[in-house]
């Protein structure tokens, strides 16, 4: 007997915008850093990530602080955490963009990521049918490992600075 566990199936149409966001910002950082090598992309990379994940989720605040509570540990417990998110993301996007980010700092980015992306993998285990609001709620991103993945990406990005 076959088991589907999955309550919807999605297509790469449902991952269009992020596709072209991740495109776009590592195009971004591919030409701003290509005269300064691999460890300056990362930065830049990681700088746009959240610059442009943060902002993103500006457009729309109550509906990202409400999709985020539904799969964020510390949202689901403190709504203001979810309105107090999109700042962080983008004040380490402009530190990244400055030049400041020491170690402690990326030790911070990579612990954040993790946090969340333990949420995110407690929501795909539960199988909740749940919109990711990483690219905010204006944009219909289902919460997939695909969201797992860009967490502990950006977790093991900023790992590897620390220990470039």
């Amino acid at each position: 007997m076959e088991h589907n566990h999955a309550k919807h199936s999605y297509t790469q149409n449902n991952y269009l915008p992020l596709i072209v966001v991740i495109v776009l910002i590592t195009a971004t950082a591919a030409v701003t850093s290509i005269d300064q090598g691999v460890y300056a992309f990362v930065v830049h990379f990681m700088a746009g990530f959240f610059l442009v994940f943060g902002g993103l989720k500006l457009l729309s605040l109550r509906e990202f602080v409400d999709g985020y509570a539904l799969y964020d540990l510390l949202a689901a417990r403190w709504r203001g955490y979810g309105y107090v998110y999109p700042f962080i993301e983008i004040a380490f996007g402009f530190s990244m963009l400055s030049g400041f980010h020491p170690d402690w700092l990326l030790l911070v980015e990579a612990a954040l990521m993790l946090f969340s992306g333990i949420g995110v993998l407690f929501a795909i285990r539960k199988q909740n049918d749940i919109q990711c609001v990483c690219l905010g709620s204006a944009l219909n991103v289902p919460l997939t490992y695909v969201t797992l993945v860009e967490n502990m990406g950006m977790m093991t990005l900023a790992i590897a600075l620390i220990l470039w």
